[in-house]
């Protein structure tokens, strides 16, 4: 049947949120309407980031419980953690993990594996039912498996990183060096120039994978061939994401600005529980914003790969 003159001709409704009302609409603008207009999508990432910091926060709790249970710490040293002295509470958080470093090995081997168990369940279902209701279908499996490639990344750069660190210290107290008296520059210029670099490519490889389950819902592809459509498609579009993480990076950092402000505002005023009650307040704030701001960036590049594959599709 032809189309009414005037008329537009009915758009499905994926394709109708996907590339926006307004034909001039960017690809942030776009990210940050679908954010307010689905409070749903915005409920499903606070509740599995949250989900997952609680249990975190309890699991984490549980291994410094454990720690102290192995430990004995003098009086002095309860005195200064219970009134959390800046000047000496580092002191004898240092004193004792150096009294307890095989109990904190252990625990730490036992709280890593479970963390990422833990992260890995929560992140999995978390993308997969915020891209179910953005993209209105799913790929679980892809999704799983690309979160299971963003824990074995992160294991694998705090290896790194903690060889890096033994490495500079075994090279800044090698012979000639004096163990006790190390070439305190060497050590620094390793560390300083390393640790950067080693966090700055894994800022950029989390963020490929990051950005992956967009492709692997959207083209039903599986783990590794949505991280390869990524860089494909980074390498055709890295303007268009490089200005919508500018954008979110920039509202994301004027909230923390604006929270740590307050903060200091707040920690002025005094030390009671009300000042803590609106610092906590503050925080979860934030928080929720952070998460707000997440879920619309995710679908700014979601609005990007919609637009790309509908100029693909024309004839």
């Amino acid at each position: 049947m032809n189309p009414i003159p005037g008329c537009r001709p009915p758009v499905p409704h994926f394709a109708g949120i996907l590339t926006g009302r307004m034909n001039n609409e960017t690809p942030s603008r776009a990210g940050w309407r679908l954010a307010r207009e689905n409070p749903k999508l915005v409920l499903v990432e606070v509740i599995w980031r949250w989900s997952f910091g609680l249990a975190a926060l309890l699991l984490l709790l549980q291994a410094i419980a454990s720690i102290l249970h192995h430990v004995t710490i003098s009086d002095a040293d309860w005195t200064v953690l219970h009134n959390l002295d800046l000047h000496e509470t580092p002191n004898a958080v240092a004193k004792i993990l150096y009294l307890s470093w095989k109990v904190f090995c252990l625990v730490l081997a036992v709280l890593l594996p479970a963390m990422s168990v833990l992260w890995m369940a929560a992140a999995t279902w978390g993308r997969a039912a915020t891209l179910k209701i953005l993209q209105k279908r799913s790929n679980t499996t892809a999704v799983a498996g690309l979160t299971l490639l963003r824990v074995l990344l992160f294991l694998f750069t705090l290896i790194v990183a903690v060889l890096t660190v033994v490495g500079a210290d075994m090279l800044a107290t090698r012979p000639p060096y004096n163990p006790e008296e190390p070439d305190l520059l060497l050590y620094l210029a390793i560390v300083l120039i390393a640790l950067p670099l080693i966090m700055i490519v894994w800022a950029i490889l989390n963020w490929v994978l990051s950005l992956a389950p967009l492709f692997a819902v959207q083209e039903q592809k599986g783990t590794f061939a949505s991280v390869a459509a990524t860089f494909r498609s980074l390498r055709a579009n890295a303007r268009a994401y490089w200005s919508i993480s500018g954008v979110y990076g920039t509202a994301r950092g004027a909230a923390l600005l604006a929270v740590i402000v307050l903060g200091v505002f707040l920690g002025i005023l005094g030390n009671n529980t009300i000042i803590l009650a609106l610092l906590v307040a503050l925080m979860l704030a934030y928080f929720v914003l952070a998460d707000f701001l997440y879920v619309a960036r995710l679908a700014a590049y979601l609005q990007v790969i919609e637009q790309n594959s509908s100029f693909a599709a024309k004839p």
